[in-house]
């Protein structure tokens, strides 16, 4: 239990949200969001993740629109927060979770990285600009479920088709068809 700057309430913190995700949730999740993925893909031609944070990184729920089925077993279902569009997402908005990561890797979260922390608090959505993988560019933008971000919905694809403008158009889009999925599920 921990309560929010500003808030008298009490509000379950990331560990037992965590827990709570493991048994179960994740099923759920990705049942809730997949019609937002296929639309996401289906409008940008990209390649459409479903993430959640796990511990100190992101877990890969689910992935709409691969180019290649092959690049599967490549695929890593876990990667390091720091540096990639969805980490900074959730390293923006889940509480507590930057101190957690600098538990475990103290020289993670650079001024560079907490800039661009920043950045995303700001604009409400992060990008990646071949900063993760080479060629690729990429947006994410946070899923809240009652307030809390409990997922990111991030879209990648060769940067040469996803420059930086068409990103933060396509993250407009993406809210877009989250919300309405949110909407739809009441």
């Amino acid at each position: 239990m921990q309560r929010r700057t500003g808030d008298m309430r009490y509000h379950l913190g990331g560990r037992i949200l965590n827990l709570a995700r493991i048994t179960g949730d994740d099923n759920a999740l990705r049942a809730r969001l997949r019609p937002a993925l296929n639309a996401i893909a289906e409008e940008s031609g990209a390649t459409v993740w479903l993430a959640v944070p796990s511990g100190d990184e992101a877990a890969y729920l689910d992935i709409v629109n691969l180019p290649d089925p092959d690049l599967m077993r490549s695929i890593p279902s876990r990667e390091k927060l720091e540096g990639s569009a969805v980490g900074l997402v959730f390293l923006a908005f889940v509480p507590g979770l930057g101190k957690r990561v600098l538990t475990t890797r103290a020289n993670a979260l650079n001024s560079d990285i907490l800039a661009q922390i920043e950045t995303v608090r700001i604009k409400g959505f992060a990008l990646d600009l071949q900063g993760y993988h080479a060629g690729i560019n990429g947006v994410a933008i946070p899923w809240r479920d009652n307030g809390e971000v409990r997922a990111s919905v991030c879209l990648t694809g060769p940067a040469s088709k996803l420059p930086p403008h068409r990103l933060s158009r396509l993250a407009w889009m993406m809210m877009k068809h989250v919300e309405r999925t949110d909407i739809q599920s009441c």
